[in-house]
Order: structure tokens, then sequence, then C-alpha cells
């Protein structure tokens, strides 16, 4: 199963993303044309483009944060 969840809050955007075995992923988060920052094991940050920032993930938990768009 693979979860998922992001939360709003004081200017930043956080997208939660749990990926079971054996499993790989790539996410787009908003950026605002800003930075971004992504944790967990086997998390890559792959760039911005535009205001999306890029990340691709294998099994595991992994964070992605990024200043909220305006």
């Amino acid at each position: 199963m693979v979860s998922a969840r992001w939360i709003r809050e004081n200017g930043r955007f956080r997208l939660d993303v749990e990926l079971p075995l054996n499993a790989t992923a790539e996410v787009r988060i908003p950026t605002g044309g800003r930075t971004a920052q992504v944790t967990g094991d086997g998390a890559v940050f792959r760039g911005v483009r535009g205001n999306r920032a890029t990340c691709s993930g294998a099994s595991g938990r992994h964070a992605s944060i990024a200043r909220d768009t305006p």
C-alpha cells in the first residue's frame, strides 16, 4: 500500500510519502519558484522546474518540504 499525507502550515508545504517494498515513485511538489528539501532513505532531489520540485524515491518513508506558493 502507498500512503501520502500533505499539510500546508506556516508558509510551508510538506508531503510525507510511504512506499512499499520494491516500489519507486516520482513526486512533484509546489515551490512557488523557491527551494525544496527532501529527506528519507533513498529519496533523491531531481531539481526544480518552473514552480514544481521533482523528487524520486524507493521503498520507505520520505518527506518533501517546500515554501508554500503565494
